[in-house]
């Protein structure tokens, strides 16, 4: 993939909630322009694999169509790091873009959240994060194939959902690996399953 000339691509540590802990960043946005609103994008792989440099190409793309800024988060994989940790990584993100609007020429007010599969459930955790603890602001967010449910790993027969490239035990192997083998369990980690939340007043 070669960069258009018109788009910069940086990278970014983001200082984490756990001493000694960054989460890297990929920023694609546009050479010029200013006051842009910003994409926080976290990239998918069933929490268990991938990494931002896979949405390369689209991502700016989207910088140079929309003219913002696109940020994403090489956040930490499962099972090394259990539900919540992949979630507080993004979070971590979130508030380094808020941190640096003149830096990165955006506007705080102005910031989505993307993520796709694996990426919109920590999107969808992030949101949840950001509404209860009030400190950072998300003015869109958008989920494209999230998994957001554990008990989808539960289905058996004819109501078995994912019958064909992400198959229910693909589906029952990520989950458990972000949640260290606790699927379908009653007391999990907030934030872990946002399926569970209680409720989806004040989201974005």
């Amino acid at each position: 993939f070669e960069l258009p000339c018109s788009v910069v691509r940086e990278e970014h540590f983001a200082p984490g909630w756990i001493e000694g802990n960054v989460a890297r960043l990929l920023v694609w946005r546009p050479a010029t322009s200013c006051n842009r609103a910003a994409v926080l994008h976290i990239h998918g792989g069933g929490t268990i694999f991938g990494a931002p440099e896979m949405n390369e190409a689209r991502n700016a793309a989207l910088a140079l169509e929309l003219g913002c800024a696109v940020i994403s988060v090489d956040y930490r994989l499962a099972p090394e790091t259990a539900a919540p940790g992949n979630a507080e990584d993004c979070y971590a993100a979130l508030a380094w873009m808020h941190a640096r609007p003149a830096e990165l020429a955006i506007d705080p007010d102005r910031i989505a959240v993307l993520g796709e599969s694996a990426g919109g459930l920590l999107a969808a955790s992030l949101a949840l994060m950001a509404r209860d603890r009030a400190n950072y602001g998300i003015a869109f967010l958008a989920l494209i194939y999230p998994m957001l449910d554990d008990s989808t790993t539960l289905d058996e027969g004819a109501n078995a959902t994912g019958q064909h490239i992400w198959t229910r035990d693909a589906n029952r192997f990520a989950w458990n690996c972000l949640l260290g083998g606790r699927c379908g369990e009653v007391d999990l980690p907030d934030y872990a399953v946002p399926a569970r939340a209680v409720s989806l007043a004040g989201m974005p």
